[in-house]
């Protein structure tokens, strides 16, 4: 191989491992489903429950929508500990707020004691990716 073989070859190597540093760089942030009963919130990231290793964490939200027009939002949400905390609302502007769910997001929610959500925070951002 000639000089210029081997720097090319080199150059290369650099290269690829500059990527592979850049594509593996950056905060990541993981949240377990935790489900807090006497503040009455959840919170989590979709991540981090789906690849748990206990069979009781899960978080969601759903968004149903009914041929009269009107729309209605369900969340749900099951920590490690089998803490379990839903909530419903018609409120159009959470519709649009999980409008944002993303499969690798955050998502944060508060309910009153009657069950209604009263706010849900989506967040998705490169600090949520696998």
């Amino acid at each position: 191989m000639t000089n210029n073989g081997k720097f090319i070859g080199a150059a290369v190597l650099v290269a690829v491992a500059t990527v592979a540093t850049w594509a593996a760089a950056g905060a990541t942030y993981y949240a377990n489903v935790s489900v807090d009963l006497a503040a009455r919130n959840a919170r989590g990231t979709f991540l981090t429950a789906r690849k748990s290793a206990n069979n009781e964490e899960a978080i969601q939200c759903n968004v149903k929508g009914f041929s009269s027009g009107s729309t209605a939002v369900e969340c749900w949400a099951k920590d490690p500990q089998g803490e379990y905390l839903s909530c419903t609302s018609s409120n159009e502007a959470f519709v649009k707020a999980l409008g944002a769910v993303v499969s690798y997001g955050y998502l944060y929610y508060t309910v009153d004691a009657a069950g209604n959500c009263t706010s849900i925070i989506v967040s998705s951002g490169s600090r949520h990716l696998p």
